[in-house]
């Protein structure tokens, strides 16, 4: 699945319970732009959940995405939790929902604010890729 780049999906276009938004909907979320992912805030220090069952990587990356932080391997897509701190081991086995990272509360990579993020498909893609999944992750539903 290396690679795969998302159509953007309606909301409730995913069928319930497979995937869901890597934000609980307890915890406040601005969207920012789009680049190779998609940027934005949340409150720093917030769980970060699976959007889907799979497996968790960690990879390193100190100058771009945080000295290390999550991809999910799932059946639907290959994600990176860019400027995250991850909270499961290399190769963790997670269910939907399951927590896997928290927002950094500080700055982590090349943010530029606590609680900053990016979201997009693995491996990154041109600067450009985070539109096309944009609306898909702002669709997803919050638990």
């Amino acid at each position: 699945m290396t690679g795969t780049v998302l159509p953007p999906l309606a909301p409730g276009a995913i069928p319930p319970g497979q995937a869901v938004s890597p934000f609980p909907a307890s915890s406040p979320v601005t969207w920012g732009r789009t680049d190779q992912g998609v940027d934005g805030e949340t409150t720093p220090g917030s769980p970060l959940l699976a959007m889907g069952s799979g497996t968790v990587t960690i990879q390193h990356d100190p100058a771009g995405f945080g000295t290390s932080y999550p991809v999910l391997s799932t059946s639907f897509g290959e994600f990176y939790y860019g400027h995250s701190v991850p909270v499961v081991a290399d190769g963790a086995q997670v269910s939907v929902g399951d927590q896997i990272a928290i927002a950094h509360t500080g700055t982590w990579g090349n943010s530029t604010t606590p609680g900053g993020f990016e979201i997009g498909s693995w491996p990154p893609g041109s600067m450009v890729a985070g539109g096309a999944i944009r609306s898909w992750l702002i669709g997803l539903p919050r638990i």
